[in-house]
This record gives C-alpha cells, sequence and structure tokens, in this order.
C-alpha cells in the first residue's frame, strides 16, 4: 500500500496524510490540497510543501485503538440523574452497574448512545423539577491508549469523535439490527481513507472548475454598429485557430492611431460641443473668406497683370510728360500770370472735359 501511494501525486499523499491524523479534511485542508495541487504542474507557486505518508502509518488503525471509557460526571439537566460522585466504571474487563427501578441505568445507557452514536438512541429528557434545565451536559473521563483524557460534552455535540470508537448495544439495537429494515455495513479504515479521497478529489476538481470557470476568456459581443467595419469583420471571424502573427498586426498600434486617439478624447472631453462645432463652423467660413479674398490679391497681383499696370502706368506718364510739354510750347508766352502752374493745369483740364462732356458733347 505504501508503494501505491508513493507512485501516486504529491497532493494526494498529503491528503492522506491529513485524513489518517486527523479523520477528516478541514476547508483549510481543502484549500491548500488544492493549491498543491496546482503548485505540482507548476500553475501555481506556494509556501506550502507536501508532506508524505509518515512510516508505519498505514497499518491497521484498529490495532492502534485502545479506548476505555472510565468515569462519568458532572452531569446537568439529563434526566433526573444526580449524583453525588461521578459514575466510575472501573479498570477491569468487565464492569456490572445494577440499581432499583427508577435509579438512572437506562438514563445513563441514553446518554452513552448519544455522546457515541449508537442506533436508535432515543430521546434524552431534561430534568422536569428543575426550572432552567435548557443546558444538558456531562463530563467524561477516557484513557487513550494509557493516556488520561477529560473533556466536556453537550447536547449539542451530538456524537464525540474521541468516543465513536465506543459500541453501545441494549435491547433497541437488537430490535434495529433483527426486526428493522435498515442497511448495515461494515467499512475497514483502509476502505474509508479510499472513501474520503475519492470525495475530496470530486472537491478539489470541483474547486479548480468554479476557477476555471471564472477565469475563462469569453469573447465579448461586438455591437452590431461596428460589425460592417473592417476590425468589427475581422472580430467577429477571431477564434482560436487565429494565428499569433495575425492577432500581432492587427493589434499593431502607431503613431498615427495615437494621435488619432488624443483627438478623439478631446472631442470627447468637450464640455459644450454644440457650442464648439458653431464656433468651428464660424472659423472655417472666415478662413475660407480670407482663402478667397488672398486668392483675389494673389490674381490681381500675378505677373503679368503687374506687367500690363506697370505699362499703363509708363505710357501715362509718356503722355501726361508730352502734353505738358506742348502746353508749355503753347502757353509759354501768354500775357497771364501763372499760366502752365499745377493750379492752371487742373483748371485747363476741367473746363476742357466740360466742353467735351457737356457744351459741345459732338465736336
Amino acid at each position: 500500500m505504501k508503494s501505491w501511494f508513493n507512485e501516486r501525486p504529491k497532493w494526494i499523499q498529503d491528503a492522506a496524510r491529513r485524513i489518517i491524523q486527523n479523520g477528516e479534511i478541514s476547508e483549510i485542508d481543502l484549500k491548500e490540497l488544492t493549491e498543491l495541487c496546482k503548485a505540482e504542474v507548476n500553475l501555481l507557486t506556494t509556501k506550502h510543501k507536501p508532506v508524505g505518508i509518515t512510516v508505519g502509518s498505514l497499518d491497521t488503525r484498529e490495532d492502534k485503538i485502545n479506548l476505555r471509557l472510565e468515569a462519568i460526571s458532572n452531569l446537568k439537566g439529563i434526566n433526573a440523574l444526580k449524583p453525588r460522585k461521578s459514575l466510575e466504571l472501573g479498570k477491569g474487563q468487565l464492569t456490572v452497574i445494577y440499581g432499583q427501578n427508577g435509579a438512572g441505568k437506562s438514563g445513563y445507557v441514553r446518554l452513552l448512545k448519544h455522546a457515541c452514536g449508537a442506533r436508535k438512541p432515543g430521546k434524552l429528557l431534561s430534568d422536569v423539577f428543575e426550572r432552567d434545565s435548557s443546558e444538558q451536559s456531562c463530563t467524561f473521563t477516557i484513557n487513550n491508549n494509557g493516556c488520561a483524557e477529560k473533556f466536556d460534552w453537550n447536547i449539542g455535540i451530538g456524537i464525540h469523535d474521541k468516543l465513536r470508537y465506543i459500541e453501545v448495544y441494549d435491547s433497541d439495537c437488537v430490535n434495529v439490527y433483527v426486526n428493522d429494515e435498515n442497511e448495515v455495513a461494515f467499512e475497514p479504515w483502509i476502505l474509508l481513507l479510499f472513501t474520503q479521497l475519492t470525495e475530496l478529489c470530486i472537491k478539489v476538481g470541483q474547486a479548480l472548475k468554479e476557477e476555471m470557470d471564472l477565469q475563462a476568456s469569453k469573447k465579448l459581443h461586438l455591437p452590431d454598429i461596428y460589425s460592417t467595419t473592417e476590425a468589427g469583420a475581422w472580430y467577429n471571424k477571431l477564434n482560436n485557430k487565429t494565428n499569433g502573427t495575425e492577432i500581432d498586426t492587427r493589434y499593431e498600434w502607431t503613431s498615427k492611431m495615437e494621435e488619432e486617439l488624443v483627438k478623439i478624447k478631446k472631442r470627447l472631453a468637450e464640455s459644450n460641443p454644440g457650442e464648439k462645432a458653431k464656433n468651428l463652423k464660424k472659423t472655417k467660413y472666415n478662413a475660407e473668406s480670407l482663402r478667397v479674398k488672398l486668392n483675389n490679391l494673389k490674381n490681381n497681383l500675378a505677373e503679368e497683370k503687374c506687367h500690363v499696370y506697370l505699362e499703363a502706368k509708363a505710357v501715362a506718364l509718356a503722355k501726361r510728360k508730352a502734353a505738358n510739354e506742348d502746353a508749355k510750347k503753347v502757353f509759354e508766352g501768354a500775357p497771364l500770370e501763372g499760366v502752365g502752374s499745377d493750379s492752371w493745369k487742373l483748371l485747363w483740364n476741367s473746363a476742357r472735359k466740360y466742353s467735351e462732356m457737356n457744351a459741345y458733347p459732338e465736336k
């Protein structure tokens, strides 16, 4: 059996050791054994280290148990039992307890059946003569493999772990085994060990399954509004067969994407988007108007038009110079003072314009 356990996983060996030593697996044990199970396959790092079954612990347990009930004392609220001293059961192989009817012999038996776990224990009544008889308790003294032990017991505890190896047998037990229909089975402790290990494996498996369900990666539902986009179409086809290279390519993050994300975040952070849009439209209109004006200026100040303007200006200056020279020749000898001056020229030009447009339009 020891060789068989040595071939099992380390956490199973540790579990068997705990069951052999403690008789059961606590919630703390279950948690630690689950961690050891994960650590054994490199899924977790834990401070707990598995401990194997100690040498000799797989020997027949019954040979090791030498339990003897020595005394019952401090009875409270159990029938009308009020002994002035404890009930000593002696140290011999046989102890006979006798007394008159109503002395309490059956009361002690019912007490033992409740504490040791016998069949058909009956109801453990309280003392009807006591005003406060809610507490039903006593003190047991036992000898466990040569070591004396004393402990308190009450009706709420039920079957006590240290007394469950004591067999209590009376006429009511006879009726259970002989007359009543019931399933009676004896399970050797080594088979009980495997039963407990099986139940433990089921619990560990359930704990691992619950943990896996919590950590399972589930594909999130993509909103319909994005299903027609390129990224949405690729996401809907994403499955466990998609290779890492394709995922890396799709999830490549560029500086351009980062800039776009910053802009989107800035827009989303705007406190009054309506007013912001209005101002942007106004700015756009002003910028467009400025662009049109600048284009007009650019077109009007183009090199070709500048040449035309300069040529026209040069022609005008030449004509003005010629006119001035002709006028100077004509009126140079005039007897009137100021002829040929700027003011005179202005008056002359105005008179000529009036003559050509109003006085003599056809001449």
